[in-house]
């Protein structure tokens, strides 16, 4: 019961902080850089530069992934599972702490984590026979491999809905012509993002019934799912970091043009393209669409790994260029595209997708803090 009341404060403290965080962030940000002003470092420039354009953005968005957190660790708390879900509760803590904005966020989250590390459940009769039951569950489901979904040949309604979403998705060819040459940035934000939900909802719409069908079955074996994902993810993650590192200095580049593009957008607008947006819109249209003309596999993985690398390697600054740069993202859509001929589930890849960009996202912020 003490640790049951002790963790429920603690969360309750952590995402009062970080409310309080969101709702003063401007205030927050200008005090940061004033005391780099007043007490200089080195980079403090550059530092200064970045809050000055994504400050605030950045202090709302660490602040609202912490808030998730810990709503997470109190709904662990309040159900009385903190030993059972110890590893749950420390990596709360341990990111709590990563994404900390504030002295006293950050020692709530040190003292949550030490007093985790400390903390040993009670030994009883009750509890073993729960663990036995728990550990002879775990085996069931890790023995369970993936569904064997067949692939179902799509109806002519459903090659024309993919045809749709190809021409929706590039309207953004002409999207610059609409914009007028006086609009301010705000205007320039609205035709945009109005462009960017289109393609969400015309997505979501094409492919309807195969997302609603998938999401059942992925969220049923999800354990599953994620045991056949995560080491064929890591393998090809690593192979994705060797190649990019050569093909970059080939080219003599510091960051492919895709990925400078989303770099210089700021942080409230590129993470949720990139953590939502992009997995839902670009797995429908890179994966999706070719899967409903092509029923062979090896042929579906080529030509979908080819169209995600050239789409993501087009605006590099010469053919040469292009080519090179399209070796990592083939990489990348080799797996997707393979993931998917096995799985035929859209939300296989879908979360995939998202898991990929949200490390790379994190790993942005993290180099914009540390930077």
């Amino acid at each position: 019961m003490k640790k049951k009341i002790f963790f429920i404060i603690t969360s309750v403290t952590i995402i009062i902080l970080a409310i309080y965080t969101i709702i003063n962030a401007e205030q927050i940000a200008l005090e940061q850089i004033d005391m780099l002003r007043q007490t200089p470092i080195e980079n403090s420039e550059s530092l200064i530069a970045i809050l000055e354009k994504d400050g605030k953005s950045m202090l709302i968005m660490q602040s609202a992934f912490i808030a998730i957190l810990n709503l997470l660790g109190l709904k662990i708390a309040v159900k009385d599972e903190v030993m059972e879900k110890k590893g749950k509760m420390i990596g709360i803590s341990i990111f709590s702490f990563l994404f900390s904005n504030s002295s006293l966020l950050l020692l709530t989250a040190v003292i949550n984590f030490i007093a985790l590390l400390f903390s040993k459940k009670k030994t009883n009769s009750e509890d073993s026979e729960k663990e036995e039951n728990e550990s002879q569950k775990a085996e069931i489901t890790e023995n369970k491999e993936i569904p064997d979904i067949e692939y179902q040949k799509p109806s002519l309604k459903e090659r024309i809905l993919a045809l749709v979403l190809v021409v929706v998705y590039c309207s953004q060819l002409f999207i610059h012509r609409i914009i007028p040459e006086n609009a301010t940035r705000e205007a320039v934000y609205a035709i945009v993002i109005s462009y960017y939900v289109l393609c969400f909802v015309i997505a979501i719409i094409c492919f309807s019934s195969t997302l609603k069908r998938d999401f059942k079955i992925f969220k049923g074996n999800f354990k599953a799912y994620f045991k056949y994902i995560l080491p064929r993810y890591g393998f090809t993650y690593l192979i994705f970091i060797v190649f990019n590192a050569i093909c970059l200095s080939i080219t003599n580049q510091t960051t492919s043009v895709n990925q400078a593009e989303v770099n210089s957008l700021p942080l409230w607008f590129s993470i949720p393209i990139a953590v939502i947006w992009a997995p839902i819109v670009e797995e429908t249209l890179y994966r999706g669409v070719p899967r409903r003309f092509i029923k062979n596999d090896v042929g579906f993985i080529i030509l979908s790994t080819l169209v995600f690398a050239f789409v993501h390697t087009v605006d590099e600054e010469n053919l040469f260029n292009s080519i090179v740069m399209m070796v990592p993202y083939a990489t990348l859509g080799g797996l997707f595209g393979y993931v998917y001929a096995k799985t035929n589930n859209m939300c296989t890849n879908i979360f995939l997708h998202c898991l990929q960009n949200s490390i790379a996202s994190l790993l942005s912020v993290l180099l914009i803090m540390t930077s």
